[in-house]
């Protein structure tokens, strides 16, 4: 089982409260992950980005992952490629769990 097709959500509901902000196309639209540990915040960004953009190797391929940080946020950015060739870089702000366990 791909990794992005094991954190699908199941239910819509489950997730109330866990994520807000945009849509994730840029930094000022980044999806913000509502928890306080990287431990719980990792699986989070993968489940939405399963959501979003479907199973990992079927749908898209995750080319990189890298953190960053922007006007004093703190960024996971992910570049996907979709199977047609075309690519999209997914923003999450993960300021409320950065470096914390």
């Amino acid at each position: 089982m791909k990794l992005f097709n094991f954190f699908k959500r199941k239910s819509p509901s489950s997730d109330s409260g866990l994520f807000s902000g945009g849509n994730g196309t840029s930094f000022d639209d980044a999806i913000v992950i509502h928890t306080k540990s990287s431990i719980i915040g990792i699986p989070l960004e993968r489940r939405k980005l399963a959501e979003l953009y479907g199973t990992e190797g079927a749908d898209c391929t995750l080319e990189q992952r890298y953190s960053t940080s922007e006007k004093g946020r703190s960024f996971d950015v992910y570049d996907i490629r979709f199977k047609s060739g075309t690519t999209a870089s997914v923003y999450f702000d993960i300021t409320n769990f950065f470096g914390k366990m």
